[in-house]
């Protein structure tokens, strides 16, 4: 059985495939094959502000404190959460995605996700005690 992200993050290429029976990683969308580009380097992030983005359905506009720099990150999750819900929320962030234009805004990584049995979509939320920048292994 495989799990993969919206359809949204298929379309821009954003998006991890897992086989979860197997618990490992099959295929990730945007990446090549050089080594460089196989490390994920997953940090903790802290959103510092969020807003819908114009004319866009699903997408929300948010402003990622990653500890290194302050980016702006766009997630197919509006949908699910309103905007002033997702501000100070701790997230796990992929952040040496290339940047990519979606819809005229420039994304600078990808907020991780889980997606429930019933659809529904929660953040993979670091524990209490950690700092935006902190490296996720």
């Amino acid at each position: 059985m495989y799990h993969s992200c919206t359809s949204l993050a298929l379309k821009t290429g954003f998006c991890l495939f897992w086989d979860v029976s197997q618990s490992k990683q099959l295929t990730s969308a945007g990446f090549g094959t050089s080594p460089d580009r196989q490390k994920l380097d997953l940090r903790v992030g802290e959103v510092v502000a969020c807003e819908r983005v114009p004319k866009a359905d699903r997408l929300l506009n948010l402003t990622i404190r990653t500890g290194l720099d302050e980016r702006t990150v766009l997630s197919g999750i509006a949908e699910h959460f309103e905007a002033e819900d997702v501000v100070g929320r701790r997230v796990t962030l992929l952040v040496n995605l290339a940047p990519r234009k979606i819809r005229g805004i420039e994304s600078q990584g990808m907020v991780l996700m889980a997606e429930t049995a019933d659809g529904s979509l929660r953040f993979v939320t670091p524990e209490e005690g950690t700092q935006a920048g902190d490296v996720i292994r």
